[in-house]
């Protein structure tokens, strides 16, 4: 009995102690539970705790996520009836994957709608848990629509930026501290035929093409570039894809963040090759007007003084006749009338050498093959009184290279020419004519006189427009070589001269071969 009895007490005892130890875990799971709540009401994030369908636990945050005013009206209730009819169905779906898994569900992104209909996106994640003694799930809702807002608000953001960048008429770039590109606008290729990931690939693309006249100049400005604060430009050429040369304008700046730390470099480049090539145009016209507004200037000169040498000569001689012709003999009256009359001779050549001149300038013709034993036979007929006059010797050759060029401005060449050669050469004169093939095809032309030479000073004057030499080797008006000159070159051709003082002189002008010999 005793035995028996014992048996009894310890069993009562293990019981008890069984109880207390319930109790304890009971009173540990019960502050566990507690402290779970009191974590979870704090938590910014929805927690819903659920078990068999419906909610046993949510936090404020919980609650107003579904639309409610108070954690205890949606405990006991069906969770996806706490929504919105319309996302009711995604919910289950998201609910049995849940339980499926039986472990925790990463978070994903998705549309919420509350129960009032507002949708708003959130993150959603879930774990197994067991809440008062039963399994249940916890589910995590992190609304995020303030983040997607601002994350959408960004990428349109930057959208516009990117398309603004893109579909600038300039080829824009962005360089990092590093010297690689952060971005490049694919107007890139217009300007320089290479494509944006050609220079994000290859960042030193840019100073390789360099037009090789200006490394100096970019090289200088990459060093500005790193030192300087301050928006830098410059003007410089490159050699585009496909060898052509282009002016590009170069404008950059430093980048800087909201906290004055240094990104890089953004830079903008414009074709300008345009401009450059208009800019330069309009130097050479304003040099070649500012050149013409002197030969102008020294042409007004020239004739006003030619022409009123020989007015005043006639004017003279007309007024002595005036005053005495009566008791004038008949020989000094017949020199005077011949004078009058071979000056107004000479204001009709200067008058005509003007008109020629004008027609040089602004007339275009048409290069033929010449025939140039008759234009220089028209020449000398011209010539006829002056050649007897100083009973000159012109020798011909016996036959002329063909050149082209345009037959009435070419004899206005040789009368220039032959009157020079007879005017100035010796006494008398003999003048020798003739043609040279040069090795380019063009033929040159040449007369040599024997005439007493020029220094290299009076060669250096000849061609120049409107002057002349001293008055006693240049009597005339001294247009006839700057005329040669015009219509040469407006042929194609040079003028030249080879003398030395002492041995008479060898004038030139090159005219283009002819294409057939006929």
């Amino acid at each position: 009995m005793k035995g028996g009895e014992k048996t009894k007490e310890q069993l009562l005892d293990g019981l008890e102690a069984a109880n207390a130890q319930r109790e304890k875990a009971v009173e540990a799971l019960q502050e566990s539970e507690e402290r779970y709540r009191r974590l979870a009401a704090l938590s910014p994030d929805a927690v819903i705790v659920y078990s068999k369908g419906k909610v046993i636990f949510l936090n404020v945050a919980g609650a107003r996520l579904l639309g409610a005013t108070t954690t205890q009206s949606l405990v006991g209730k069906p969770l996806v009836n706490c929504v919105h009819p319309e996302y009711r169905e995604i919910l289950k779906k998201r609910l049995r994957e849940m339980r499926k898994n039986g472990e925790t569900t990463p978070f994903v992104e998705e549309r919420f709608v509350q129960f009032d209909g507002t949708e708003i996106d959130v993150e959603m994640a879930g774990a197994p848990l067991t809440y008062q003694g039963k399994p249940a799930i916890q589910m995590i809702i992190r609304d995020i629509s303030e983040r997607m807002w601002a994350e959408e608000a960004l990428r349109e953001s930057e959208e516009r930026f990117r398309t603004v960048a893109d579909f600038t008429y300039g080829w824009e770039y962005w360089m990092a501290p590093a010297g690689n590109y952060l971005y490049v606008s694919p107007s890139c290729e217009r300007v320089t035929g290479y494509r944006a990931y050609e220079f994000i690939r290859d960042p030193a693309l840019l100073q390789k093409i360099v037009h090789p006249d200006n490394y100096a100049l970019i090289a200088r400005h990459l060093k500005e570039g790193l030192e300087s604060q301050e928006p830098l430009s410059i003007d410089f050429r490159i050699v585009a894809h496909g060898g052509e040369e282009r002016w590009i304008e170069h404008v950059c700046q430093p980048v800087y963040d909201a906290d004055g730390r240094y990104l890089g470099r953004r830079a903008s480049n414009r074709n300008i090759t345009g401009r450059k090539r208009a800019e330069e145009a309009l130097r050479q016209y304003a040099t070649a007007l500012e050149a013409r507004n002197e030969e102008l200037d020294a042409f007004a000169h020239t004739v006003a003084h030619d022409l009123k040498s020989l007015l005043t000569l006639s004017v003279g001689y007309a007024e002595t006749l005036e005053e005495g012709h009566a008791a004038m003999e008949h020989e000094i009256l017949h020199e005077y009338l011949h004078a009058i009359a071979e000056n107004g001779r000479k204001m009709n050549n200067v008058i005509d050498e003007l008109l020629l001149l004008a027609g040089v300038r602004k007339k275009e013709v048409e290069l033929v093959p010449l025939d140039m034993a008759s234009i220089v036979a028209e020449a000398q007929g011209r010539l006829v009184d002056l050649i007897e006059k100083y009973q000159a010797e012109i020798i011909l050759p016996e036959r002329w290279s063909e050149a082209l060029g345009y037959g009435p401005w070419i004899e206005e060449v040789w009368v220039n020419y032959l009157s020079n050669a007879i005017k100035h050469g010796g006494r008398p004169p003999h003048a020798e004519l003739g043609a040279t093939v040069q090795p380019d095809g063009a033929v040159r032309f040449w007369i040599r006189d024997n005439g007493p030479g020029l220094t290299p000073e009076e060669q250096a004057r000849l061609f120049t427009p409107f002057t002349r030499l001293d008055q006693a080797r240049a009597r005339g008006h001294g247009l006839g070589l700057s005329i040669v000159r015009r219509i040469v070159e407006k042929l194609g051709g040079q003028v030249g001269v080879e003398s030395e003082a002492g041995r008479g002189s060898v004038f030139t002008f090159t005219l283009p071969g002819a294409t057939s010999v006929q």
